[in-house]
């Protein structure tokens, strides 16, 4: 599926120049994502970022697509949700139940649709029986989608004093929600950065004040530094502190176990089977006092400097591999392992490869109609 960027062939260790930044991947990365088998969506420096293990011959391959901005990506049964500031875009997978794949990829990724909410501040999304569940941080709260409005809140901190202003450039959010996470179950568990109903009140206590709870009012975890993204993970859930570089596993019973700990800010979490993937970046003017930007004597490693992504053995506690993206690349917002992805490749929405992207589904039963079977025709 060509697009402005066609996907780059690399070689293990090799440094890909694109047009925002450069990705230096360093360790078995692409073995690691052959093996689970996946490749791997980036959301950084206002675009996606496409790591493909495999190009049908066994090169690794490396693209961006642009959708108007970075922001939070999820998993969906059909596809993948990729927000930017003001946008919930739906990817669909026209390559699934096609033994052959489409264009060459087994997993292809094209725009259906997508939803404008504005500048709510929109930083995780979640998916359960009733759709998207958004983590809303200018309003301090959690919404669904709606036909009419922006959003639809349904759910605030217990300790706040109702919905928000969302007035955020005159009194700041009160806890600085920060991710959610469905279990299977169906309950719905959140990351706060603090418990108070005061404007920027989080900020007061914001080294350890940080909490996991559920929606429905359970306290799992407390003391925490800004925790962020939560992901479900057995019978627990995986949590990033992105103030002390940590990712935590938590479990059903509340117990908190370190998983591994690195000299930078994270940011972005998805897991699949034991392999998790973080973002991370080094430490900015805006995280002193933390205690991720004291580091070790002498700053953190060279290999820690900058941004990039991180693939995590959580059975063993390891650091597997990783990607750094060099140049003036921005913080990682999100970071996405798509299942079955060794030839992944997704469309720009706005790209002319969309425009020309067309998918027939199957038509059974209309007035002179007999069965039709499914067809997908690619731009090429």
């Amino acid at each position: 599926m060509p697009d402005a960027v066609s996907p780059r062939a690399v070689s293990p260790g090799a440094v890909v120049g694109l047009l925002s930044a450069e990705v230096d991947v360093t360790g078995p990365l692409w073995e690691r994502l052959a093996g689970i088998p996946a490749g791997l969506l980036v959301s950084a420096n206002g675009r996606l970022w496409i790591l493909a293990p495999d190009d049908g011959s066994g090169t690794p391959t490396v693209a961006e697509r642009g959708i108007g901005g970075a922001g939070p990506l999820c998993r969906t049964a059909t596809g993948v949700l990729a927000a930017n500031p003001w946008q919930l875009w739906t990817f669909v997978d026209v390559a699934a139940g096609r033994p052959a794949g489409f264009a060459g990829h087994d997993v292809a990724l094209v725009p259906q649709a997508a939803t404008t909410f504005g500048s709510i501040g929109v930083c995780d999304v979640a998916v359960d029986v009733d759709g998207p569940l958004l983590v809303v941080g200018r309003f301090d709260c959690l919404g669904r989608l709606d036909r009419r409005h922006s959003f639809r809140p349904v759910w605030t901190p217990p300790w706040t004093a109702g919905f928000g202003t969302g007035d955020t450039e005159a009194v700041g959010a009160a806890s600085n929600l920060g991710g959610v996470a469905v279990s299977p179950g169906g309950r719905a568990v959140v990351s706060a950065a603090g418990r108070s109903a005061e404007p920027n009140g989080w900020r007061d206590g914001v080294v350890g004040g940080g909490v996991v709870v559920s929606t429905g009012g359970d306290v799992l975890a407390t003391g925490l530094t800004l925790p962020r993204q939560v992901r479900a993970h057995g019978s627990g859930h995986l949590v990033v502190e992105s103030g002390t570089g940590r990712l935590l596993r938590l479990g059903p019973d509340g117990g908190l176990d370190v998983v591994i700990e690195v000299p930078a800010v994270l940011t972005g979490l998805d897991v699949l089977g034991t392999t998790a993937v973080v973002g991370w970046s080094a430490p900015g003017e805006g995280q002193t006092g933390l205690p991720v930007a004291e580091g070790p004597a002498g700053g953190a490693p060279a290999r820690w400097r900058g941004t990039g992504v991180a693939l995590i053995d959580v059975a063993t506690a390891s650091l597997v591999a990783s990607a750094r993206f060099l140049g003036n690349a921005d913080p990682v917002v999100d970071a996405l392992l798509v299942q079955g992805g060794r030839r992944l490749d997704l469309l720009a929405p706005r790209g002319d490869a969309a425009n020309r992207t067309v998918v027939v589904g199957e038509v059974d039963g209309l007035p002179g109609l007999g069965p039709v079977r499914a067809h997908a025709q690619s731009p090429e």
